[in-house]
């Protein structure tokens, strides 16, 4: 039984190409199946000692044996495996994406945040005022070196990498690898050459279109949806990189990109009442200051 088990498994992954991952499970779900075809065929023979007047003899044994139906007979093609998983009184109906990023946010009570949409950002937003079913963006982006190079490699290989999920699906969903798509990749040598802006243009573009309403086919039917941004996400680097901020911050004085705080009150305090907030003019001063600077390398100290 072992050796023919071994074949059935080669088979598996030789013929339909089915990975190691998925044999695995393939083979604890076939030994719990056998299990309870084993159990299910001892019940039959406890039932047939017990209520038989009889001997039992190997006619008998025979017999169970050749009227018991095979699990799988009915279960050979996809439209009959479906037939009897709906006909299932524990089987709950899949929803449709589309009927899911399409649906009404769900608002937590008043000074309860819970999710984007229970934010003053979103419900100021005109766009999901005017249509509180319109698509909610989230953007990801990370730089990733792809090898681990040495010395003066390092870098050489970098890329940046620019993901996007929707804030209409639920959180707990939200972040799964299947609820998250690539969107764009770029050479980080490129990104640091051209600016962000120049890279981001054509989604930029996109997302202006969306915002301006955008005619999608769904299921053969042609649907109206809106969007907008509702999130940047990203670790430091990559958030400096889209507030255009000072990217490498290692050694930086001060390092957050919503206050003033040195390094060493940043270890001392932690609340945000504690520092002085920085402000978009007092961001444009300083961009002047920089601009200004008599030579390089006071602008790079700045």
């Amino acid at each position: 039984m072992e050796k023919c088990t071994a074949q059935f498994l080669i088979k598996l992954q030789a013929h339909s190409k089915i990975p190691k991952v998925a044999v695995n499970n393939i083979v604890e779900g076939t030994s719990i199946l056998i299990n309870q075809v084993k159990e299910h065929l001892k019940q039959k023979v406890i039932s047939y000692i017990n209520e038989s007047d009889e001997d039992f003899t190997t006619e008998s044994v025979e017999q169970i044996f050749d009227n018991f139906e095979d699990p799988l007979i009915n279960l050979k093609t996809s439209y009959r495996q479906s037939s009897v998983i709906e006909n299932n009184p524990n089987f709950v109906q899949p929803l449709h994406i589309a009927d899911i990023i399409t649906s009404h946010p769900s608002y937590c009570r008043e000074g309860i945040l819970y999710d984007i949409c229970d934010g003053q950002c979103f419900k100021n937003n005109p766009i999901f005022q005017e249509h509180p079913n319109a698509l909610q963006i989230v953007l990801y982006h990370d730089e990733v070196e792809i090898c681990n190079p040495l010395g003066s490699h390092v870098g050489k290989h970098k890329i940046d990498l620019y993901y996007y999920t929707l804030g209409n699906i639920s959180p707990k969903h939200r972040s799964k690898l299947r609820a998250i798509r690539l969107l764009a990749i770029v050479k980080a040598k490129d990104v640091s050459k051209y600016g962000q802006k120049k890279i981001l243009t054509p989604i930029l573009n996109d997302l202006q279109r969306l915002a301006n309403g955008y005619t999608f086919i769904i299921n053969g039917t042609p649907i109206e949806l809106f969007g907008a941004v509702v999130s940047c996400l990203g670790d430091t680097e990559g958030q400096h990189q889209w507030g255009c901020f000072k990217v490498k911050v290692g050694w930086a004085h001060q390092k957050c990109r919503n206050c003033l705080c040195t390094f060493v009150n940043m270890q001392q305090n932690f609340r945000d009442s504690q520092f002085t907030q920085r402000s978009v003019e007092q961001y444009h001063r300083q961009c002047d200051d920089i601009e200004r600077g008599p030579n390089d390398e006071i602008m790079k100290d700045l």
